[in-house]
Formats: structure tokens, C-alpha cells, sequence
């Protein structure tokens, strides 16, 4: 649900910043806010979830019974790279003089 309500801030931020105005900023911001513990509240929901799930499954691997552990943190791991890339990149672009230089040129 909250990662809905971040999508919507999202897109109202986009389209603030189609429209040059300050706010898209500001948004942008509580997207990043939104979507970082979101994030790892997720992760660490599916971690727990998957532990749980293959908590008595026979492991027949030549590899032990650390293979399932390891398979659930990759798992959860790739999740959390993906899910996090985009609201890290937009932390170090909004702080770039770039992203400065342009709202000291946007209006109200």
C-alpha cells in the first residue's frame, strides 16, 4: 500500500517538474522518504516469510544446509538492490549543483 502512495507521489512529482514548478523537488524528496524504508521493511518481511516457508524442507543438496540460507539472502539481497537504485541515484542527482543551478530557475 505505501508503495502505491509512493508511485502517486512520483508521478505527481514528474509532473510538477514538466510543469517547472519548486515543489517536484520537495516531492521527489518525500518519495525518497517513502520508498527507502518501505524498501527494506519488504525485505526483510520476504526474508522472514521465505525462512519460515522453507523452514522444514528436507535439504538434499550436495552443497548443505546453508544452501537454502544462502539462495533466500541472494534472493533477498537482489530485491533490495533493484527496489533501492533509483531512489539512490535521484539522492545524489537532487543534491547535484545541477539539479541547483535548475531549481534556482524554476517558479513557484
Amino acid at each position: 500500500m505505501l508503495s502505491l502512495v509512493a508511485a502517486g507521489v512520483l508521478l505527481a512529482a514528474g509532473i510538477q517538474m514538466i510543469r517547472n514548478r519548486r515543489n517536484g523537488i520537495r516531492l521527489h524528496w518525500i518519495f525518497i522518504a517513502i520508498k527507502l524504508p518501505v524498501t527494506v521493511l519488504v525485505a526483510v518481511a520476504t526474508y522472514l516469510f521465505t525462512a519460515t516457508m522453507f523452514r522444514n524442507v528436507p535439504v538434499n543438496t550436495a552443497a548443505g544446509p546453508n544452501a537454502m540460507a544462502l539462495m533466500m539472502i541472494a534472493q533477498v539481497s537482489a530485491g533490495l538492490i533493484v527496489s533501492l537504485a533509483y531512489p539512490i541515484t535521484l539522492v545524489f542527482l537532487l543534491r547535484s549543483q545541477t539539479a541547483k543551478n535548475y531549481l534556482a530557475l524554476l517558479t513557484e
